[in-house]
């Protein structure tokens, strides 16, 4: 335990990107708002977080899609006169 808190204690500066401390005091003088330096890796539009999003949508819409898969190979099966019992095996 000792050792990790001299740890956090060494590395902790060095962990903060390198930036400069200029503002621990006084504000810096430009006002950023909520801009830094990795806006060049932002991104307009995620589709992960759209997936997370809708994620209780295109669950129904793949159980509605698996019922009509099922209803779809029962009809086939009755008109065929093929026990339902016989396509599961």
């Amino acid at each position: 335990m000792i050792k990790d808190a001299s740890s956090a204690a060494t590395t902790a500066p060095s962990t903060a990107m390198n930036a400069p401390l200029d503002n621990l005091w006084a504000p810096v003088p430009r006002d950023s708002g909520a801009h830094g330096p990795f806006d060049r890796r932002a991104e307009a539009s995620s589709l992960e977080l759209w997936l997370d999003i809708h994620r209780w949508s295109l669950g129904a819409a793949a159980l509605c899609a698996a019922a009509l898969a099922g209803a779809a190979a029962h009809s086939a099966a009755a008109q065929r006169g093929t026990p339902w019992r016989r396509l599961l095996a």
